[in-house]
């Protein structure tokens, strides 16, 4: 539909829209040259000449949002900058922040035909790109406070193997974990859990493993416990979530 309406205008076009007016005419609604954008605009909406399959799955797609209350703007000449995406086209746009007129976070769509015209099967695909810098100046300046981390001190070669088992299983769990497995001294990794912030430091040796056991030290309460190994998991889980002692408190 474009290409037809802008046929005719061809000498009028920029070089770039020129070279884009047979292979890939949607790209010249993008223009940025004055003289394009002019006789983009006047080009008839694509939401017009929709066939009977695409405008279901587009007044499908806008029902659901509203069912959702997420809240967008229907804006016929978006464009993206690659030729293979069908159907909807969207792009996230942010309200806070500091980004003023660029407050662009992401945009995508959906490439329902490339998976099959690559080679394989016949899959309906959807997918986005983000930019984080955007996202992390649309938060603004913000007070957040850190989960509770869980620092794991082995010492020898067979705490590593245990240390990363005992980390997987934290992290399963939801818990925020750094392990050192540098073959560090036991002081340099006590100085690392401070300087990380750690609440727990797990300290795993030769003689823990012997044992079945973990020793767990609270840095906040400067108190010592051992566990069982089998154990360590939800035990740690609970002293995490346990509140830090008050100056001068002990347990």
């Amino acid at each position: 539909m474009q290409s037809a309406h802008l046929l005719p205008y061809a000498a009028e076009l920029s070089e770039n829209a020129q070279k884009r007016l047979g292979d890939n005419p949607l790209r010249i609604l993008d223009s940025k040259n004055p003289r394009d954008q002019e006789l983009a605009t006047s080009a008839p909406p694509i939401l017009d000449i929709l066939d009977d399959a695409d405008r279901a799955h587009w007044e499908g797609l806008c029902r659901h949002l509203d069912a959702l209350g997420v809240p967008y703007k229907v804006e016929a000449r978006l464009v993206r900058g690659l030729d293979y995406y069908t159907r909807t086209l969207f792009e996230l746009k942010s309200s806070t922040g500091s980004l003023g007129a660029q407050n662009a976070l992401g945009g995508g769509g959906r490439y329902d035909a490339m998976i099959q015209e690559l080679g394989g099967q016949n899959i309906p695909a959807i997918g986005f790109a983000i930019g984080l810098e955007r996202v992390l100046l649309a938060m603004g300046d913000r007070d957040v406070a850190p989960e509770p981390c869980c620092f794991i001190a082995p010492l020898g070669e067979r705490a590593v193997s245990a240390g990363l088992v005992l980390a997987r299983q934290l992290r399963e769990r939801g818990v925020r974990v750094d392990l050192d497995g540098r073959g560090s001294s036991l002081k340099s990794m006590l100085r690392r859990a401070n300087s990380v912030g750690a609440r727990l430091c797990v300290l795993i040796g030769d003689g823990e493993l012997d044992k079945g056991v973990v020793k767990v030290k609270d840095l906040a309460a400067h108190s010592e416990q051992e566990e069982p190994l089998a154990l360590a998991p939800e035990r740690i889980v609970a002293l995490l979530g346990a509140p830090l002692p008050k100056d001068g408190d002990s347990r």
